[in-house]
């Protein structure tokens, strides 16, 4: 198969559309992308620094697991915060009531 005659700007747009399409996949590392990826490497220049596209969207990944998980932490804290202020005060209700409660005496 031969090279497609693409110029510099084609290639470069190419090449970046290739490395979008990785870096916003969930699963980075699937066989499905060693096709983009074996392209990617033929279409970049090999003169050109490394991208730190991916390590950076692979730390933003991890951040945003790392923030799901706190903010679940933060609701159940939350809701077991309000459950137990919800019950101070209905047992301060209730302990109110029955103290002003008069019991007959015989």
């Amino acid at each position: 198969m031969s090279q497609p005659n693409l110029s510099e700007e084609e290639r470069v747009a190419v090449a970046q559309l290739i490395r979008h399409h990785i870096d916003a996949d969930r699963h980075p590392f699937a066989p499905s992308l060693r096709p983009l990826k074996s392209a990617l490497s033929k279409l970049d220049d090999p003169t050109a620094p490394p991208s730190q596209d991916s390590q950076s969207n692979a730390s933003r990944r991890s951040r945003a697991a790392l923030r799901g998980w706190w903010t679940h932490v933060l609701v159940v804290a939350l809701i077991g915060l309000i459950f137990a202020t919800v019950l101070a005060l209905l047992f301060s209700y209730l302990g109110s009531v029955i103290s002003k409660l008069t019991v007959p005496t015989i």
